[in-house]
C-alpha cells in the first residue's frame, strides 16, 4: 500500500468537510478551518512550493517559526504532497541553524518571528537559499520572497496534477527530519519517512 498522509487528509476532507479541524486566533477573533477548507489549503500552497522545482535540484523545505497557522498549513502540505520538510527548533544557535540548513541541504527557508529573522540574519551571508517571510519584515537579509508573493505563485502554475502528484509520493523516501537544538554537540537529526508518520 502507498496510503500516506496525503490521501488520509484528502479522505477526510471528503468525510468531514465541514467539521472543524483548526481554530486560531487573530486579534482577539477565533477563525475556524474546516477539512474542505484546509484540503483545498494544502492543494494551493502545493501549487506555490512546486514552482521551487528545477531539472537541478528537488526543494527541500525548512520551517523556521513559532506555531501559528501558516506554518502548520506549510507543513501539512509538504507532507501531504511529498516536499521534504525541516521543521528547526527556535532554541538553537545562528551556528547550528546553519548546520542544520547545510546538513539537510534545505533549498527554501519560510521564517516568521523576531527570533527566527535575528538567527536568520546572523549567518546568511553562508547561504545561498530563497527565504519565504511569513509576515512582512524587511529586515530579513536575502533573498526574500514575501508571503503574499509566495501566494500568488501558486496562480502562475498551470500543470499541476492532484492525483498524479499524491500518487508519486513513496511511503518509503525520507519525508522530514526532525532535529535536536544541539546544547550539547552538533544537532542530532532523526529521519522519518511517510510509514512512520502515518502508523
Amino acid at each position: 500500500s502507498n496510503y500516506h498522509l496525503g490521501y488520509l487528509i484528502e479522505q477526510r476532507s471528503e468525510t468531514y468537510k465541514k467539521n472543524t479541524v483548526f481554530k486560531s486566533i487573530n486579534k482577539n477573533k477565533i477563525k475556524e478551518i474546516n477539512y474542505s477548507q484546509l484540503w483545498k489549503k494544502i492543494k494551493f500552497y502545493a501549487k506555490a512550493i512546486s514552482s521551487f522545482e528545477d531539472q537541478q535540484r528537488t526543494p527541500v523545505i525548512g520551517l523556521l517559526t513559532p506555531n501559528h497557522l501558516n506554518g502548520a498549513l506549510i507543513d501539512l502540505t509538504c507532507l501531504s504532497f511529498g516536499f521534504r520538510i525541516i521543521p528547526i527548533p527556535l532554541n538553537i544557535t545562528a551556528s547550528n541553524l546553519s548546520y542544520i540548513i547545510t546538513h539537510s541541504e534545505i533549498t527554501h527557508l519560510f521564517i516568521g518571528g523576531k527570533n527566527a529573522i535575528k538567527l536568520w540574519n546572523e549567518i546568511q551571508f553562508r547561504h545561498d537559499i530563497k527565504i519565504i517571510s511569513f509576515f512582512t519584515n524587511h529586515s530579513i537579509l536575502g533573498k526574500v520572497i514575501d508571503w503574499e508573493s509566495f501566494n500568488d505563485l501558486s496562480n502562475s502554475v498551470k500543470n499541476f496534477n492532484t492525483k498524479m502528484r499524491l500518487s508519486n509520493v513513496s511511503i518509503n523516501d525520507t519525508q522530514t527530519i526532525m532535529y535536536t537544538s544541539g546544547t550539547t554537540s552538533k544537532p542530532k537529526g532523526i529521519i522519518f519517512n511517510q510509514l512512520n508518520i502515518i502508523i
